[in-house]
């Protein structure tokens, strides 16, 4: 029996910051490969497609969007990332169903690995917690969703939890939503909020179990 014939990929490239590149396959929410180099990223994108859909599927990755990040000149550090022409396209509520187990599985693999962490003596730990709901703070209010900051009393797994169920009761009322909103300069729309939120949470779960080195951007 021959092989089948590979699958072509729809990516958007992006630098999201200095030596670290990011393949987005746009077809499927939050599925992404990164690496040091565009080359890299690319290349990944083959292992990831595969393993989203459970199988050994052979994948062509072609670039149909690129974007490079762009410094903002009075906030040091800050760089503008893409909104992809894709990211216009307006969540379905099929994107969204899957938006929500795919957070939820992430958060329950966050919370697994900070389980039995004493929080109060790691603080690269807690800084990367809040961190990840500071971020989903600020993609919300992109949009036009406000959350509070830490709240009195609050400790940091509880405020991870309070932000995180804005979003997914956020999600839903997103379905078929086209706006766009922006902040310091970077354009917003609930496509990228999706992918954004997923990688990011991913991203540091990552960095966790790599040895919990303090946290990068959002």
């Amino acid at each position: 029996m021959e092989d089948a014939a590979p699958v072509t990929v729809p990516v958007g490239l992006e630098d999201i910051e200095p030596d670290h590149w990011i393949a987005w396959v746009f077809q499927i929410p939050g599925c992404f490969a990164s690496g040091p180099t565009r080359d890299h990223a690319i290349a990944g994108t083959a292992a990831t497609y595969a393993a989203e859909l459970n199988n050994n599927t052979r994948t062509v990755p072609i670039v149909v969007e690129e974007w490079r990040g762009k410094l903002v000149e009075d906030r040091p550090g800050f760089i503008i990332n893409a909104l992809f022409d894709d990211d216009r396209r307006p969540l379905s509520g099929d994107d969204v169903d899957a938006a929500i187990a795919r957070l939820k599985r992430q958060r329950s693999q966050l919370l697994a690995l900070v389980r039995d962490t004493d929080l109060a003596t790691s603080t690269n730990i807690e800084e990367v917690l809040l961190h990840v709901a500071g971020a989903e703070r600020w993609y919300l209010s992109c949009l036009g969703f406000e959350e509070d900051r830490q709240r009195d009393g609050e400790s940091v797994i509880e405020m991870l939890t309070r932000v995180r169920h804005v979003l997914l009761d956020a999600l839903p009322l997103l379905v078929g939503d086209d706006r766009t909103g922006e902040d310091v300069g970077e354009q917003w729309s609930a496509r990228k909020l999706v992918r954004r939120a997923i990688w990011h949470e991913r991203d540091h779960v990552q960095q966790i179990r790599s040895g919990d080195q303090p946290p990068a951007r959002t």
